[in-house]
């Protein structure tokens, strides 16, 4: 995993100016896209990353509060940074298979100053994707349930959170660009 091109690296590292410097985000964001040498595809991976995170970190830190033993604020700022990573990735961004967004989080972790914290990305992130996968589990609701609440109910939340976290979604702002 080179910092050459690894959008994640890239979105890692804005993250770090934005919340150490308290940059704002697009200007953080420019400096290290001219640093490196991207894609368009990747240039785009790393804009949704910054400015996802960016957006959603309380709804991320409330997910940290409810996986780690430590609430989000009192976990070191780059692992912190690094959790709102894979959980955006986990979270939001349905064009990421799960397994790609826990491994190449692990990996983000292990090239920056958290190597001895990799254990726990990766159990943090299964964590979540293990109370995901519980909570949307085809086998858990009959299909005339289902198939009633398709009707009457409000839109289903991104990969099926649970009631806890469709609270959380309530807060999205769509971005505006």
């Amino acid at each position: 995993m080179t910092s050459s091109n690894n959008p994640r690296q890239l979105a890692f590292l804005a993250l770090q100016t934005i919340y150490r410097r308290g940059q704002f985000a697009d200007i953080a964001l420019d400096k290290h896209l001219n640093q490196m040498c991207l894609s368009p595809v990747d240039r785009r991976l790393a804009t949704e990353l910054v400015y996802g995170c960016v957006r959603r970190a309380r709804s991320l830190d409330a997910l940290i509060d409810q996986l780690a033993k430590k609430p989000a604020n009192q976990q070191p700022p780059d692992l912190r940074i690094i959790l709102h990573l894979g959980l955006y990735q986990l979270g939001y961004l349905t064009q990421i298979p799960a397994a790609a967004g826990v491994n190449t989080t692990v990996e983000l972790a292990r090239h920056s100053s958290l190597t001895g914290l990799t254990g726990l990305v990766n159990g943090i992130l299964r964590q979540y994707l293990r109370q995901c996968s519980d909570q949307i589990s085809p086998k858990a609701v009959p299909p005339e349930i289902v198939t009633s609440e398709l009707v009457t109910s409000e839109p289903v939340t991104p990969k099926g959170h649970s009631p806890f976290f469709q609270g959380l979604d309530g807060l999205r702002i769509p971005p505006t660009n």
